[in-house]
């Protein structure tokens, strides 16, 4: 299960355990709001490889080694600086470069903020998607967007939301290396949050299919 805007802190533990769980996330740093949390079961062992927090942007990452795949989970508010949002691309890079052979199966999570677009559900050629008409969209959110769209690009990741996550806007997003993993793709509501959840159901294990969850969630 991947979460963003956990808004927790180091005061906050004990509550927030689930049994048969890892739980591996990295808070926002120096305030409040803000971060990253992925829930994992016990069985798979996860390690964390990652977590940075840069002026608001949050990132947490996983390598799960039993079937060779390294979840990522981003959040980045919308007032975040193109040079805080661009660390934690560079970061992201560097992490999926370090498992080689086999090549591991990707997944990258997150509210990342872009009202403005229009996402189009590709083939495993790339992102896809258009700019809204009148979408309001500031010069700092487009170059965003960009350094974004090169990053999962050169990565060779796909974006595979396309229903609205809040209101009108697909803000939530699922970027991957391997779209055929996914045999079910559903955005349904959530009772405790003003986002909608998306569930994905894969078949990343053979002859076991698992659901992953993904919700954004303001406590």
């Amino acid at each position: 299960m991947n979460f963003t805007e956990t808004w927790l802190d180091k005061y906050i533990q004990k509550d927030i355990k689930i049994k048969g769980y890892q739980l591996h996330r990295e808070d926002r740093e120096n305030k409040e709001g803000g971060g990253a949390a992925i829930y994992i079961k016990d069985e798979y062992d996860a390690e964390k490889i990652a977590g940075l927090s840069s002026g608001g942007v949050e990132m947490v990452a996983i390598y799960i080694k039993r079937i060779n795949t390294i979840n990522i989970v981003i959040y980045k508010p919308p007032d975040a600086s193109t040079n805080d949002f661009s660390t934690i691309l560079e970061k992201v890079q560097e992490i999926t470069s370090r498992v080689t052979k086999p090549e591991p199966t990707v997944i990258i999570t997150g509210d990342f903020n872009f009202p403005f677009i229009r996402w189009i559900r590709g083939s495993n050629n790339g992102c896809r998607w258009e700019e809204k008409k009148n979408s309001g969209a500031t010069t700092e959110g487009r170059r965003q967007l960009k350094k974004l769209i090169e990053v999962v690009d050169r990565i060779g990741l796909v974006q595979v939301v396309e229903e609205p996550t809040r209101e009108k806007n697909t803000l939530d997003l699922v970027f991957t290396n391997d779209v055929d993993m996914f045999t079910h793709i559903e955005v349904t509501g959530s009772s405790m949050s003003d986002h909608k959840r998306i569930e994905l159901t894969t078949n990343l294990i053979k002859n076991n299919s698992q659901t992953t969850r993904i919700d954004k969630k303001e406590y």
